[in-house]
């Protein structure tokens, strides 16, 4: 058992890794690409899309997911509960 989750850990600490590298490589290409086409009024507009766009990502989900994923027995009524408090705190905050 405890070999099973640590080689799931580290796997997931791989997959992480990569995926961090490869935004971190993708996301100077896309905005020189996006510089370089894009008039200047263009530009600004997706900045401020992207700004809105990562403020979404961030108040998305509040961490319920993750609360709920790691909780072994969830049954309907927390679920439903819980769905509606993250519409609700988008909502509110979003």
């Amino acid at each position: 058992m405890i070999e099973n989750l640590k080689y799931k850990a580290i796997k997931g600490v791989k997959w992480t890794t990569v995926k961090t590298g490869i935004v971190g490589l993708i996301g100077p290409i896309s905005q020189i690409i996006k510089a370089k086409y894009l008039s200047p009024e263009e530009f600004g507009y997706v900045a401020v899309i992207m700004i809105f766009i990562g403020l979404f990502d961030i108040v998305e989900n509040f961490g319920i997911s993750q609360a709920v994923i790691q909780k072994e027995n969830v049954n309907k009524e927390e679920a439903s509960s819980l769905f509606f408090l993250n519409i609700a705190l988008v909502g509110f905050f979003g």
